[in-house]
């Protein structure tokens, strides 16, 4: 799932904001542990709490790594994440959402707006089991609005990609479990100062279609090809468990639907290592990915 931002000038892949947002965050950021006489500082209740949230990201931070070419792709090669850990070691301080200052950064030029949508509202009535079709809004899952000085506006849609978490095998089908684990998935790409999760759309293991990053915001799912890119995510991982019936369904569901509206012909319908060298969308989901498509028009 690593993933950065998009620009091609002549078939030459520029730097992007996202792209220089990591290489200057670790550059700039001080480690977390200090030594003193004793041979540990002492840690504050805030240090204490944010090594705790840090270490419980840690699982997800491996998934959906990509090495960063934009060349030809290598079938089946994957990589570890890069730029998680600091010259010394040590993990990075946690960065929370909407912060007072960007670090490293100017905002964008053209900065995405705040409109009366983004702003969280209370959820009323029970989530739905199972496939349904229809959308779960975000606001069902998380209250917390984007950072939007980390995010670009959205072009207009030319290619959906499929991804799978690959995190720790999930076979859970309860609400309640699936946004716990969204929850996880958003903190670890918080972290990689993503400004938000990076994923449209995430379907879970009962079939129920979450709603993730905002449809008018660039996603942050694929490295140097998110622009005009949506990203659509299912729980679990493919290289060590099956994609569920229920999955596969909503999945299909929602290419569909989303081609249809913008006209995405299923050539420009990928996974992510159609991409990049990358596991994901791991082994299972990517030997459907044929079938799946051959529907499309």
């Amino acid at each position: 799932m690593s993933a950065n931002g998009f620009g091609t000038n002549g078939g030459d892949v520029q730097p992007t904001r996202d792209a220089r947002n990591a290489a200057d965050f670790h550059a700039r950021a001080p480690s977390i542990v200090q030594s003193n006489e004793a041979g540990i500082e002492s840690l504050t209740a805030p240090q204490i709490a944010r090594r705790g949230f840090m270490l419980a990201s840690l699982g997800f931070l491996a998934a959906c790594a990509s090495s960063g070419s934009t060349g030809s792709v290598t079938s089946g090669a994957s990589s570890s994440p890069s730029g998680l850990w600091l010259a010394g070691g040590e993990l990075p301080p946690q960065r929370w959402a909407k912060p007072n200052t960007v670090i490293g950064h100017a905002p964008a030029t053209k900065p995405a707006t705040v409109t009366a949508a983004d702003k969280p509202v209370a959820a009323t009535g029970a989530i739905e089991n199972g496939f349904t079709g229809k959308v779960i809004p975000r606001t069902r899952w998380t209250g917390r609005n984007p950072d939007l000085t980390e995010i670009n506006p959205m072009l207009p849609v030319k290619y959906i990609t499929v991804h799978h978490e690959g995190m720790e095998a999930f076979t859970a089908t309860s609400s309640g479990d699936t946004i716990e684990r969204l929850q996880r998935v958003w903190n670890g790409h918080d972290g990689r100062g993503f400004g938000d999760i990076g994923y449209h759309f995430v379907i879970d293991r009962s079939g129920r279609i979450w709603e993730g990053r905002s449809l008018r915001y660039q996603g942050a799912h694929v490295r140097a090809h998110n622009e005009g890119n949506i990203g659509v995510m299912c729980l679990g991982n493919f290289d060590e468990q099956s994609v569920s019936p229920a999955q596969r369904k909503a999945l299909e569901h929602q290419l569909k639907v989303l081609a249809t509206k913008y006209g995405v012909k299923r050539k420009s319908i990928r996974t992510h290592k159609e991409w990049n060298p990358t596991a994901c969308p791991g082994k299972d989901l990517q030997r459907m990915m044929g079938p799946i498509r051959s529907k499309m028009a």
